[in-house]
């Protein structure tokens, strides 16, 4: 599995995790994470649990918030956490189609 789609498939198993433990509105942790997709990604991805726990905290996500004992909750609805995402993926495309060419051009000059 090449890493971007590895990468696409943990954040959607995480989200969806999420989301059912917004539903409870339980406390969890990485490891609890880590025990709900370790059966979906393969090899078990610990730190890439946390990576992305990491993420989904940004405040322009807000995907989790900490429950202030090590732990989080889950943040906003699942459904305006991946509009943001979305967003943010539209953006670096819009960026690339209008400034990537100039980027790229190995015969603009670019020297600062």
């Amino acid at each position: 599995m090449a890493t971007e789609d590895r990468n696409g498939a943990l954040l959607a198993v995480v989200l969806a995790v999420i989301d059912d433990e917004a539903e409870a509105h339980a406390s969890f942790t990485a490891i609890d994470i880590h025990r709900a997709v370790r059966h979906e990604i393969d090899p078990a991805p610990m730190d890439e649990v946390e990576d992305v726990l990491a993420l989904l905290g940004l405040c322009m996500l807000g995907g989790v918030r900490s429950d202030g004992r090590g732990g989080f909750l889950a943040g906003d609805p699942i459904a305006d956490v991946r509009a943001r995402l979305r967003a943010l993926a539209d953006s670096t495309t819009d960026y690339g189609r209008h400034y990537g060419a100039v980027f790229d051009n190995p015969d603009v000059d670019d020297r600062y």
